[in-house]
C-alpha cells in the first residue's frame, strides 16, 4: 500500500509539475498574442489614416504631445509619411511605399497571430488532459 501511495504522489507531482510548466507557456502566449493585436490595431489606424490622407490635406489638426497638451496644426499637402520600421527607427516612405509597407505588416502579423492561437489552442488541449489525468488519478486513488 505504501508503494501505492508513493507511485500516486510522484504521478501527482508529475502532472502538478506539468500543469505549471503548460499554464505559464499559455500566458506566454497570451502575452504574445495581445502585444501582436496592439500592434496590428495601430496598423490598421494608420491604414485608415493613409486612405484619408486627402481630407487630412489643407485642415486643421491637433498633435497629441501627451500629458494632456496638443498643438493645433495646418497640414499642408502630403507627400511623405514617416513610417516606423523597428527597432526605434522610422523611415521617410511615400504614401504609397508607406501604405505597401503597412499591408505587407499587416498580413504578417495576421500570421504570426493565428500561429500563436493555434499554439495557444495546442497548449490549452494539454492542460485539459493534464487536468483529466489527474481527475482520473484522484478518483482511481480513493
Amino acid at each position: 500500500m505504501a508503494g501505492q501511495d508513493q507511485n500516486y504522489e510522484e504521478a501527482m507531482a508529475q502532472l502538478q509539475y506539468l500543469n505549471n510548466v503548460y499554464t505559464q507557456r499559455y500566458e506566454i502566449i497570451s502575452n504574445q498574442v495581445d502585444t501582436y493585436s496592439l500592434a496590428h490595431d495601430a496598423i490598421a489606424r494608420n491604414l485608415s489614416i493613409i486612405e484619408k490622407i486627402q481630407s487630412i490635406e489643407d485642415s486643421n489638426v491637433l498633435i497629441n504631445c501627451e500629458g494632456g497638451t496638443y498643438i493645433e496644426a495646418k497640414v499642408g499637402k502630403v507627400h511623405r509619411v514617416m513610417t516606423y520600421v523597428g527597432a526605434g527607427y522610422a523611415v521617410e516612405k511615400s504614401i504609397e511605399d508607406a501604405r505597401e509597407f503597412l499591408d505587407s505588416n499587416m498580413k504578417n502579423g495576421e500570421m504570426v497571430i493565428n500561429k500563436l492561437l493555434a499554439e495557444r489552442q495546442k497548449v490549452e488541449k494539454e492542460l485539459l488532459d493534464i487536468s483529466y489525468k489527474a481527475a482520473e488519478l484522484r478518483r482511481v486513488q480513493q
